[in-house]
């Protein structure tokens, strides 16, 4: 298996590229053939070689071998608790903040959500509270925020199915995290899960300035928790920032 790994880094070093598509080559065309359980264990060999890359500062590399790895995290591949506790520790142990998304970090834990069902081992949740300790340093990037929402709600026990929203983790101790944090916590059934559902909308934002779909998407969740009330809280929340 590593051999192989090899000789697909090998080739795709040569291309001088960073737009890389595995079926392109020899070696990633044998990946791509190889049985989903032989798939498993060469993507964790994958996932730690552009992690050292990373921490190393050779980031073309780990940028080369993302597609492939995003390849094969799409297949829904047969992890076994053990495979998936040592994805998310080669997550955990990432030095450099922004390259989650190269290293397929929340295909990774939609895999370990998947897990969740049957219940987690102490271990898994143990490797999941070092990976939450590293996203809380980096909780100015709102994908980070979005990744450590997950990962919190899997330590915590309240992972949910795909596409449903998470409840949210605020990663900061501020006076506005503190002021919302205890509006969300005096809340229950329905009015609760129309907020989760709201600043869930929120994390997805990608620019300072909300696009049109976006807007339009969070307008039917504001008139689900009801414009006044929903200002009511949000002006709080404002006035506390600052």
């Amino acid at each position: 298996m590593s051999d192989l790994l090899e000789a697909f880094v090998d080739e795709v070093s040569k291309t001088r590229s960073l737009r890389v598509d595995a079926a392109d080559f020899e070696s990633g065309r044998r990946i791509l053939g190889l049985a989903p359980e032989q798939q498993v264990v060469l993507l964790m060999q994958l996932v730690n070689r552009q992690v050292a890359s990373i921490n190393a500062g050779g980031t073309g590399e780990a940028i080369q071998l993302k597609a492939l790895v995003s390849g094969l995290l799409r297949r829904k591949l047969p992890f076994s608790g053990a495979q998936l506790e040592q994805l998310v520790e080669s997550l955990s142990s990432i030095r450099r903040a922004g390259w989650w998304e190269v290293v397929g970090a929340e295909s990774i834990l939609r895999a370990v959500e998947g897990l969740a069902a049957a219940g987690l081992s102490p271990s898994l949740r143990g490797a999941l509270e070092r990976l939450a300790t590293v996203l809380d340093e980096q909780q100015h990037e709102a994908r980070v925020r979005r990744l450590s929402t997950r990962v919190r709600a899997l330590i915590d026990g309240r992972a949910t199915a795909a596409g449903e929203p998470h409840a949210l983790t605020l990663g900061a101790d501020e006076a506005w995290t503190r002021t919302l944090g205890a509006a969300l916590d005096a809340m229950n059934g329905s009015p609760r899960a129309a907020w989760d559902a709201l600043l869930h909308h929120c994390t997805l934002a990608r620019a300072s300035k909300p696009s049109a779909k976006w807007i339009a998407d969070a307008r039917p969740m504001i008139e689900t928790i009801g414009a006044k009330s929903a200002s009511h809280l949000i002006t709080s929340v404002i006035g506390e920032i600052g």
